[in-house]
C-alpha cells in the first residue's frame, strides 16, 4: 500500500493544496473589504445591544 506521499496525484482523495495565482492588488482589496465590513458590523451590534442596556436617567 503506498503512503500518501507516494501516491501518484490522480489517485490521491484529497488533492494537493496548491495557491491561486492572482495578483496582489486582489488581496489587498479583500483585506480592505473585510476590515471595512467588520468594523460597520461589530459598530451595529454595539449600537443595538447598548439601546437594549441602556436605562434612562432617572
Amino acid at each position: 500500500m503506498f503512503s500518501s506521499a507516494e501516491m501518484p496525484m490522480h489517485e490521491r482523495l484529497i488533492p494537493a493544496a496548491d495557491s491561486i495565482p492572482v495578483d496582489w492588488r486582489w488581496f489587498q482589496i479583500l483585506l480592505l473589504v473585510a476590515f471595512l465590513l467588520h468594523v460597520v458590523l461589530m459598530n451595529l451590534i454595539r449600537e443595538r445591544r447598548a439601546g437594549y442596556l441602556c436605562f434612562p436617567a432617572g
